[in-house]
């Protein structure tokens, strides 16, 4: 039976906003987030799945003090009634790109008398290296702006062959690190909506 635990019947199900890091639908991201919240969908969790594409966000200018445009508001939002996050990026020759950054910056700083989410991870890239790479640096950021580790992460190396023409995963070991990424990610945010 799909699920996390009996005692997660008995419990509010825990509410996972997944952010596909990227405006483009078939950007490597996007399809990673997509894959994942697929997996979310077996599990006793509530899933929110959105796109950058839905949330145009202008650049984040830090010299500036800036009025917080609607959809970085919105997204902070949803950050607030989440549980769990998922975000995905798309490197580029190992470097986290300017959106999925940008991203961080609007969402940033988290609350100091509260706590966030739980936080998971992925980043793709051409080859294992730079998908290394921009995990890294993806996990760096979110640290610094969202004052949060990650409680799990993924590297997806090779990405323009890891997903067919469909989203699918074609890659047999990248299929079931995403499952189990999205099971470390929903029980702990099962552990977080118990505690609240």
């Amino acid at each position: 039976e799909a699920g996390l635990s009996p005692a997660a019947h008995m419990a509010p199900a825990a509410r996972i906003l997944v952010i596909a890091g990227a405006s483009a639908p078939d950007s490597p991201a996007s399809l990673a987030a997509a894959a994942l919240a697929r997996e979310l969908a077996f599990l006793d969790v509530a899933v929110r799945f959105v796109s950058l594409a839905d949330y145009p966000l202008p650049l984040h200018d830090a010299d500036r003090p800036a009025v917080v445009p609607p959809a970085a508001q919105r997204l902070r939002d949803l950050l607030g009634l989440s549980d769990a996050v998922f975000l995905a990026a798309a490197g580029t020759a190992g470097t986290l790109p300017a959106v999925a950054r940008n991203l961080l910056e609007w969402l940033a700083p988290a609350p100091a008398d509260m706590p966030g989410p739980a936080l998971a991870l992925a980043a793709t890239g051409e080859n294992e290296a730079d998908a290394a790479a921009t995990l890294a640096e993806l996990e760096h950021a979110a640290r610094r702006l969202l004052g949060q580790s990650a409680v799990a992460s993924l590297a997806i190396g090779h990405a323009n062959v890891v997903f067919d023409a469909r989203g699918r995963i074609t890659d047999a070991r990248v299929a079931v690190a995403l499952q189990r990424l999205a099971r470390s990610l929903a029980e702990a945010g099962q552990r977080l909506a118990e505690d609240n």
